[in-house]
Order: structure tokens, then C-alpha cells, then sequence
């Protein structure tokens, strides 16, 4: 309760912290939310709440109120958290502002620590905005047709887990899933599709079988219901991609100060995308 409590009081009583619909999240214009779930807007109040002490602290809140900049605020407070419990940080000042070469530079935060002084910036992968992001839509809808010509029994959900590249054409990679798919038993998990895809066939009743991914996208049928967040008795296809990347972080050098850039590897999203 504490957390939410945090939440509530730093960020002025956001609207979306009232449960609508079976989520929670901020609106980014009329059809489109941000869900996130109980767990991690607790963490974000108690991140909150350990960097309130510290300068520059409601500058960084101004980052909350544009819905289009949330995720990438809530990722910076997640960071400076982190750094700003450190033993070896002795200080931590956010929204700072240098002067390098006659340019204004604005990282997230500065610490003082006990090998000098740091800068850090912080940048997070926006793959809804990204062809990546519209390549898996594509992928989605060539599947989602193939379940249509071939009747896709209302009882059972289809799960594909995208482990590498694509080699040939997605409406026939589609068509050749969802026949494999179609001829399995429910609940013989994982079916393979080579080094392509995982296929997992199983009871809508049932839990979802792939519950961990770098992006992915739930298409849900509608029951005039609210549905909750993440539904598995009214989704019919879920994709999930799990294809190994490795983390990026750079370093980087300016006068008077150590840089480092921090690359988040879960970034989040609604049709239900995340």
C-alpha cells in the first residue's frame, strides 16, 4: 500500500491509477494505454519515493506528465535507483545540465563515486515504432488468416514463440504453422518449426505456455466483458519473440565526467502488444 500510496502522492493522483476496464495504465490519446501491472507501479513508487532526497528530484517528475514519455521516464527512475544505491555512490544529482564544447547536455543523472564522477543517460528500444515492430504485426495478421481459412476451433489458443529469423515467405511460414499446429494434440508442447519457432496448441482454459518474451502480441476475443490485462481464456494467438541479442551499453567520454549510456531489453506494449 505504501507504494501505491508514493505513486499516488508524486505523481499528483494520476487519473489511470483507477482500475478501468481490467487495467491500469497511462492513455496515450483515446484508443491506445500503457498497461502495466500491480507489481511493478509498486516498484515505482518505492523508487519514487528513495530518489525524492535527492536535487533535481521534481525535475524529473515533469517527465511523468507526457504519456508518450512514461515508459522512458519510469525506465531513468529505475536506473538512478539502482546506481543511487550503490556503495560506492556518495551522490546522486537528476536532470542535470553541462555545458560541453558550447552545447547544452542533459543526461539523466550525475553521481559522485568513489572512482569519480558519472554521468549516465539513459535510452530504451521503442519497437512500436520501429519496421520491426510492424514486421511482427505482419506476421500476426498472416497467422490470424490462416487460422481463419482453416477454422481454428473457438476452444483452443495458438502460441508461437519466434526463436529466429523467417526464411521464407510469412504467408506460407503461416500457412505451414498452423496446419502442424492444427494436427497436434493440445497440450503436446512445443512443436517445432526448426530453428524458426516453438508452437505451443492448448485449451484456452488453460495458463499460458509462453510467459516470457523480449515483444510480443495477444489477439484476444472480444466477450462484451472486461477482459483484464493478459486474458488467456479469450485470446486466441499469442506471439512472443525470444531471439538472442545481446545487451548494449556504451561508454562513452566528456570533459570532467565518465558517460555511461544503459539500453533497456524489456520494453512494453497493448492490441494487447507488449
Amino acid at each position: 500500500m505504501e507504494g501505491l500510496a508514493d505513486v499516488a502522492h508524486f505523481l499528483a493522483d494520476p487519473e489511470w491509477l483507477v482500475d478501468e476496464w481490467g487495467m491500469l495504465g497511462p492513455m496515450l490519446g483515446r484508443k491506445s494505454v500503457f498497461p502495466l501491472d500491480l507489481e511493478r507501479i509498486v516498484l515505482l513508487g518505492h523508487e519514487l519515493r528513495d530518489l525524492s532526497r535527492h536535487e533535481g528530484f521534481s525535475l524529473l517528475l515533469k517527465g511523468f506528465s507526457n504519456p508518450t514519455q512514461f515508459h522512458d521516464c519510469m525506465f531513468e527512475v529505475q536506473i538512478a535507483s539502482i546506481f543511487g544505491r550503490l556503495n560506492a555512490t556518495t551522490s546522486l544529482k537528476l536532470a542535470p545540465v553541462h555545458v560541453v564544447r558550447g552545447r547544452e547536455k542533459r543526461p539523466e543523472f550525475d553521481i559522485e563515486t568513489s572512482i569519480g564522477p558519472l554521468s549516465v543517460e539513459c535510452k530504451r528500444p521503442h519497437p512500436d515504432k520501429h519496421e520491426a515492430s510492424e514486421r511482427l504485426l505482419g506476421v500476426v495478421s498472416d497467422i490470424e488468416m490462416a487460422m481463419d481459412e482453416v477454422a481454428w476451433p473457438d476452444d483452443l489458443r495458438l502460441e508461437v514463440e519466434l526463436t529466429g529469423p523467417i526464411r521464407e515467405q510469412t504467408t506460407t511460414f503461416a500457412r505451414h504453422l498452423v496446419e502442424k499446429a492444427l494436427q497436434s494434440q493440445p497440450g503436446e508442447c512445443p512443436l517445432s518449426m526448426g530453428s524458426t519457432a516453438k508452437v505451443y496448441v492448448s485449451s484456452r482454459q488453460s495458463p499460458f505456455c509462453i510467459t516470457s518474451m523480449q515483444v510480443g502480441h495477444d489477439l484476444m476475443v472480444g466477450n462484451g466483458q472486461a477482459s483484464g490485462l493478459f486474458n488467456p481464456e479469450i485470446t486466441k494467438l499469442r506471439i512472443g519473440v525470444n531471439k538472442p541479442r545481446q545487451q548494449n551499453i556504451q561508454r562513452r567520454r566528456c570533459p570532467a565526467h565518465k558517460s555511461v549510456k544503459t539500453t533497456s531489453r524489456r520494453p512494453t506494449r497493448h492490441h494487447h502488444a507488449w
